[in-house]
């Protein structure tokens, strides 16, 4: 069963499994971090700096990865239209929401404008995925009913924008709504994707108490990975990721996420994250 919308914690639920299965990196199952942290409604952010290697988290990710999710990839309810537009008025017109574009844009061209329509798609997880991150964590995987075989977390969006250039891409998402499965404890699959990840099971239960799940994102940072850093722009929480490309070819690849007045922003590409927060500054 299913119900209300983003007010309670499908967001944390959602980000914890998708990062233990270790697509919040910048090589493989990069799109996919993208898109989620395009969709989720986001106030602030919870970086937690982990005393771990690639290694263990890959390994956590390797148990995980059959069991937790019945699909690869999100099921789409609803596809997307996509249509171009020659300029911010008529995207915003296309849209149904003020589309903002940088005055600062040092990118090589001038931005192509992509406008999606309203979007619906499902993330399906395992109940048997659940118990085992609660063992993996050393909790109690009982905690987790065995009525629960399989449910989802349900994502729409009323439509969003892109402004992609050459090396820079801004991405605009607004009316975002979040469904959710009943009868799961938030804080406790916080609490044990944190100790399955080597943070300490006393930390764990602090931090899974600390913050309110229901607007916030959990970003566990490996040491010599991706760099992330906090600042506010416009008043408003910055989150700035950067990661060396895997590939060796361009050199890093960073992302700026923020939220502002129920609206989504998300900027990417290899760039200095700094160069991102002045195209974000220079929106505002």
């Amino acid at each position: 069963m299913r119900t209300g919308v983003a007010k309670r914690p499908a967001l944390a639920v959602a980000m914890v499994l998708v990062l233990l299965a270790g697509v919040l990196s910048f090589g493989e199952g990069h799109a996919f971090a993208r898109q989620l942290l395009s969709v989720f409604r986001v106030r602030r952010f919870a970086v937690v700096r982990l005393d771990t290697d690639a290694n263990c988290v890959e390994q956590v990710a390797s148990q995980l990865r059959e069991i937790l999710f019945v699909e690869d990839t999100p099921e789409v309810i609803l596809a997307p239209t996509h249509t171009t537009a020659c300029s911010v008025e008529e995207a915003s017109a296309a849209a149904g929401f003020a589309v903002r574009a940088p005055k600062y844009w040092p990118d090589r061209t001038e931005p192509r404008i992509t406008v999606e329509g309203p979007s619906e798609q499902a993330i399906r997880f395992r109940g048997d995925g659940l118990r085992l991150l609660l063992e993996i964590g050393g909790m109690d995987p009982p905690a987790i009913p065995e009525e629960l075989v399989e449910d989802e977390v349900r994502l729409t969006s009323a439509g969003a924008v892109y402004l992609q250039g050459t090396d820079t891409t801004i991405v605009q998402v607004a009316d975002i709504r979040v469904t959710y499965p009943e009868g799961i404890d938030v804080a406790m699959i916080v609490e044990a994707g944190l100790r399955a990840l080597g943070v300490s099971p006393e930390e764990a239960h602090r931090l899974s108490q600390k913050y309110d799940w229901a607007s916030t994102a959990l970003i566990p940072v490996l040491p010599d990975v991706i760099e992330v850093r906090e600042t506010e722009i416009a008043g408003s929480s910055v989150l700035l990721l950067s990661a060396w490309d895997p590939e060796g070819q361009r050199g890093a690849r960073s992302m700026l996420v923020m939220e502002r007045d129920g609206s989504l922003y998300a900027l990417s590409g290899f760039a200095a994250s700094e160069q991102l927060a002045q195209i974000a500054q220079s929106m505002f």
